[in-house]
């Protein structure tokens, strides 16, 4: 908050959190040295008087004299807390799905609307003869089966498409 703030640089070295300062000071002290540096951004952690801690994204600009002495620095943070919270959110999810499709023992696939798989099971990458996940994202089902099975499945996708169901087949 701004009213936390008293405009000088102890001021602001006060609010970083202690873990982030250093390399907060290294990116901005980088700018100060380089005269061709006139922006920065540089994201770090704060505390606020009452202990909570946030995210912050510092937007600055050095302000020089007729010789790129630096005088000054102004600039501006925002508040990214919730972003990074989602993004950190995001990639817990990201793992806890890779998790499932390594370990589940169904064939479970996802498609796009071009029917290429976007992620799949391992049971799937076995079931397909593949060694890993990546040999089958990007492919359809006729890249990488034997032809009826592959006309199987497609099948099965229409019906996905066209009712908005899973189905559920308990043999190929």
């Amino acid at each position: 908050r701004a009213q936390d703030f008293d405009g000088t640089y102890q001021g602001w070295a006060s609010l970083v959190h202690p873990e982030d300062l250093p390399a907060a000071e290294a990116r901005i002290g980088a700018v100060l040295s380089t005269p061709s540096f006139k922006t920065f951004e540089v994201d770090f952690r704060v505390i606020r008087p009452d202990g909570s801690i946030r995210h912050v994204r510092a937007h600055g600009y050095v302000v020089r004299d007729e010789n790129e002495v630096p005088l000054f620095v102004s600039g501006i943070h925002f508040d990214r807390t919730n972003t990074v919270q989602a993004e950190q959110a995001l990639r817990k999810r990201e793992r806890d799905f890779s998790a499932l499709l390594g370990n589940v023992s169904d064939l479970i696939v996802f498609q796009n609307l071009d029917l290429r798989y976007t992620a799949v099971s391992q049971s799937f990458v076995d079931f397909a003869g593949a060694k890993a996940p990546a040999e089958i994202i990007g492919k359809r089902a006729k890249d990488i089966l034997p032809d009826q099975l592959a006309s199987n499945l497609v099948a099965d996708d229409a019906t996905v498409l066209e009712t908005g169901l899973a189905v559920i087949a308990s043999e190929y």
